[in-house]
């Protein structure tokens, strides 16, 4: 209904451009069109800057993270997901890993991990839940990878989360893997296991709150995955690209540039929904083949009507994970709705998520200020009416 109305209007102009307009038909004022409110965000595509070094670097651990194993695929409990981390990533690794692995995985030239949980957004538990982090981190030989994973300070104790006092470790065998190295240890009210395994100049590192079965099994799926892949050398990072049909011009700038901006492939990028079960059948069902992150998110699916099944679906999902979240619509965006939720379960702060179909493109935003959400979104609104 939404995208006849749209293209109706879309004849109209045309024919009144072309003088064809029948006398005494009545034409409607364009004045009286309401127009969206976009604040101070742009309306019309913009130009992408060149890549930096980083990212160049981020662009090849995008490729690395096209073949990690979804959570979802060790433990189908394990479905709520985390933003990728990419890059050259040395303090990163160690507060995730551990000191102890962060030093050792300190020499990588590119890496990439994916996380994801078991809790939900919407629970009020104070219990932690299992997390599962997945990561690949690549030297720059064979010989390299295997020395990270041999390094002493693997097993060395890391220091307390938050404090300087030391966490000891208990080795652990991965079963199957008797190359591996892993410990358990215990930190912050759960016992957590790590698991390093060196393939070729790759070192496969995982973190799990769950059985040493979750290692294995990460194992298990990574190691086939691996063997299909083509690393790009460094010095042909510059030949990469984070853009795929111009989609990142259609997006809004990030207030700060980030590795983040870019057009990857839906299965690079739906280990970070927030619920990645979910997300795996919605772009199924909608064709959704590539997203773009910049400051707001670009959902390309089949066509029109799929992009407002898409819609129909995360507004829904949406309110089933945000209890009590109404939906208003949005001035001078047809199409548009916007859930104002509780920024965790029990706050007084909100946050504003807002999304629009606009042809076989979807667009999403988020913002603790409604106001900007929803200019956001109509900015978001008129650039998309040129995408093809």
């Amino acid at each position: 209904m939404v995208r006849k109305s749209l293209v109706v209007a879309g004849a109209a102009v045309l024919l009144a451009g072309c003088s064809t307009t029948v006398a005494g038909s009545p034409v409607a004022d364009p004045s009286g069109v309401p127009k969206p409110d976009t604040g101070s965000y742009a309306t019309a595509p913009r130009t992408i800057a060149p890549m930096s070094e980083k990212v160049q670097i981020a662009a090849e651990a995008f490729r690395m993270v096209a073949i990690i194993p979804l959570a979802t695929e060790i433990d189908g409990a394990i479905r709520f997901g985390g933003r990728p981390s990419v890059g050259r990533m040395s303090s990163t690794i160690k507060s995730v890993y551990g000191d102890g692995v962060g030093a050792a995985l300190a020499g990588h030239e590119v890496g990439a991990y994916t996380s994801g949980t078991d809790k939900s957004p919407s629970s009020d538990s104070t219990a932690l839940g299992n997390q599962l982090i997945t990561g690949l981190f690549r030297f720059k030989d064979d010989a390299a990878a295997r020395a990270a994973v041999a390094d002493p300070a693997v097993m060395g104790e890391d220091k307390g989360f938050g404090s300087g006092k030391p966490i000891p470790k208990t080795p652990v065998t991965v079963p199957g893997y008797a190359e591996a190295r892993a410990y358990s240890k215990a930190s912050s009210g759960a016992t957590s296991v790590v698991g390093l395994l060196a393939s070729g100049r790759f070192v496969l590192a995982a973190y799990t709150r769950g059985p040493v079965e979750q290692v294995k099994k990460f194992f298990d799926l990574q190691l086939p995955a691996l063997k299909g892949f083509a690393p790009t050398p460094v010095e042909k990072f510059s030949t990469l690209t984070r853009d795929h049909d111009d989609m990142l011009r259609y997006t809004l700038a990030e207030q700060s540039p980030t590795v983040f901006e870019a057009a990857l492939p839906a299965r690079t990028l739906v280990s970070g929904q927030t619920d990645v079960t979910a997300a795996q059948k919605d772009f199924a069902d909608t064709g959704v083949d590539y997203i773009a992150v910049a400051g707001n998110i670009v959902y390309r699916a089949r066509d029109a009507g799929a992009a407002k099944t898409l819609s129909d679906r995360f507004i829904t999902e949406i309110q089933t994970l945000r209890k009590g979240a109404n939906v208003e619509t949005v001035t001078g965006v047809p199409g548009g709705r916007c859930l104002k939720t509780p920024k965790y379960p029990g706050a007084t702060s909100t946050n504003s998520y807002c999304v629009v179909p606009v042809g076989r493109y979807l667009a999403e935003v988020s913002d603790a200020q409604d106001t900007r959400a929803k200019q956001a979104l109509g900015a978001s609104y008129l650039i998309l009416q040129g995408a093809k």
